[in-house]
């Protein structure tokens, strides 16, 4: 029996087997604005795309924060995250991380296309 080692040409190394999509951000809930609970805390719960495991690794990126989505027992396409003392921010851009992977918050828009923020894609804090 003859050994193969295949190298992919883009530098991967063999043993990497799979690859990852980056997760979209469908919406952001409730919409814009979100206001903070008296102890300064903010929900924010996000629709994405395609569903989400519950061992994989989920978590929120705005501001200067990177906040852990809350747990949920099946696949889902809706994740809730608590931000403890949030920031008040205003139109701040939204990511969301999956398995180390980041949405892309970015649209297409004009003539000729240029790429700007998503709107969809931006919260603001009060």
């Amino acid at each position: 029996m003859t050994k193969y080692t295949v190298h992919d040409p883009r530098g991967y190394p063999p043993e990497v087997t799979g690859k990852r999509l980056a997760p979209r951000l469908e919406a952001i809930r409730p919409a814009n604005t979100i206001g903070r609970d008296p102890d300064g805390s903010a929900r924010i719960n996000l629709a994405c795309a395609p569903n989400v495991l519950p061992d994989q690794p989920a978590s929120l990126l705005f501001a200067d924060r990177e906040v852990e989505s809350e747990t949920h027992a099946a696949a889902t396409d809706e994740l809730s995250f608590v931000v403890r003392s949030a920031p008040v921010v205003n139109d701040a851009v939204v990511r969301l991380r999956v398995e180390g992977v980041d949405s892309l918050p970015f649209e297409r828009a004009g003539d000729p296309p240029r790429l700007r923020f998503a709107e969809g894609q931006k919260v603001t804090i009060t």
